[in-house]
């Protein structure tokens, strides 16, 4: 792609030289920014009244019908904060300080208090402002302003003083055409790629919920399994309720624990979420009080880890020696000699314990499975745990496979989202021409 000819020094560390002819200046001189209005909890109402815009309301689009709605009293001094359409809405505090879209209804509408409203003034398109918004230049900005707050917020007159580049009204017009055509290329990739993901996903899920009632023998005889849901298994397997296949299904302390900087460690769920127990992180619990828990809850080398409330369904097999204590979020399983815990592992993952988990459920998501539960699940076993763990091998390495061209396809995402932010970075900041630039042309 082409550069410009003439570049000046716009004395900002992160725009660096930008092309001769554009205005460099701060932002509050291109745009009018106004922050949300504060509404009271009775100018609230369900279900009638105008929508009010919250930072959760802030995504990809805004979902004006499904808004909260308000009738406030002094509708004459909410003028300002009327949104219209193409304006730009800024989350303005919190985890998801800086997202940002459009507004694209001609629904009468209000911006709540913490959402910045920003809407160019003069010759500066709505389109290049948020292509500008999205610049990993503007996200830098935040970060910094945001640094050394305990809770993450940024003001409209530290907005307004972010340094912004504007082109000639022609120039804006280029530079939306052109982004709009390049990252709509990239958008159609990463769709492509989310969608193998998903069938990877699916395919993956399929596999295990065939082994685990079939196993990987395509001529291994069969028999009626005499349950509707699980269907044919395999002749010589038996089918048993979890707890005659276990000598312990307990979970952890049912009250919380004194904390110390050094102690024995106490897991809970947020612990067992990533492939090894960082302990940097780990809750750590007096000796004495991990004695008492243990006589209960006597977690070994060897046992399962189930999370069984919020993020249900974690799984982890205890390798490491030693010792600790869980939270009551998390089940602990010990198993008798006639259940691998690798296989109970890979049937835990199965819809077929999905589809007996949510039978049981009155409502449509399950965030607490009970101990009972657990107990009663159905599982269908070779009966020779050597088969078992043979099985579980055999079916891991297959998903390992899954998991490498998965972990591929989410590296590829990821790059193609850091592409399309330094295509959109390098064309709002002058550092490509594209002025000359065609839809079917070479230089894109």
């Amino acid at each position: 792609m082409k550069v410009y000819t003439k570049y000046k020094d716009s004395n900002d560390i992160w725009l660096g030289k930008v092309p001769e002819h554009w205005v460099v200046s701060s932002l509050k001189h291109f745009v009018d920014i106004v922050s949300g209005y504060a509404f009271k909890s009775e100018d609230y109402s369900d279900d009638k009244g105008v929508p009010i815009i919250r930072i959760g309301d802030i995504s990809k689009t805004v979902d004006v019908l499904n808004a909260k709605k308000a009738n406030p009293k002094n509708l004459d001094e909410l003028e300002r904060f009327i949104i219209k359409r193409g304006d730009l809405l800024l989350a303005m505090t919190g985890a998801t300080i800086g997202k940002n879209c459009m507004f694209n209804s001609d629904e009468i509408a209000y911006v709540n208090q913490r959402v910045g409203l920003l809407r160019g003034k003069g010759l500066l398109s709505q389109d290049y402002l948020k292509y500008f918004i999205d610049t990993p230049l503007f996200r830098e900005f935040i970060s910094l302003t945001c640094s050394g707050s305990a809770q993450e917020n940024i003001s409209t007159s530290q907005i307004s003083e972010l340094k912004f580049l504007l082109p000639s009204a022609d120039e804006q017009t280029k530079i939306i055409q052109y982004l709009e055509n390049q990252t709509s290329i990239i958008d159609e990739l990463i769709s492509k790629k989310q969608s193998l993901i998903e069938l990877l996903k699916e395919k993956r899920q399929a596999l295990i919920n065939v082994v685990v009632t079939k196993g990987l023998n395509p001529n291994t005889k069969m028999k009626d399994s005499g349950i509707e849901w699980l269907g044919e298994i395999p002749e010589h397997w038996i089918i048993s309720k979890l707890k005659f296949l276990t000598s312990k299904i307990v979970d952890g302390a049912h009250f919380t624990p004194t904390y110390v900087a050094k102690g024995i460690p106490f897991l809970r769920v947020t612990d067992i979420q990533t492939k090894e127990i960082n302990l940097d992180k780990v809750k750590f619990i007096p000796e004495a009080e991990h004695i008492e828990l243990v006589k209960r809850c006597n977690p070994e080398k060897g046992d399962v880890l189930l999370s069984k409330n919020g993020t249900i369904g974690l799984t982890k097999i205890v390798d490491w020696n030693w010792e600790f204590s869980i939270f009551v979020s998390l089940c602990l399983i010990k198993f008798l000699p006639k259940l691998s815990p690798s296989y109970f592992i890979h049937f835990f993952n199965s819809s077929i314990v999905d589809r007996q988990i949510s039978d049981s459920s009155k409502t449509t998501s399950v965030t607490n499975l009970h101990l009972e539960k657990i107990k009663e699940l159905i599982i269908a076993i070779p009966p020779d745990i050597n088969e078992q763990i043979d099985l579980s091998n055999q079916l891991q390495n297959k998903l390992d496979e899954f998991d490498d061209l998965l972990g591929k396809n989410e590296d590829s995402i990821q790059k193609l989202i850091e592409y399309r932010q330094s295509v959109i970075s390098e064309a709002v900041t002058g550092k490509i021409d594209v002025r000359e630039w065609q839809p079917n042309s070479n230089n894109n």
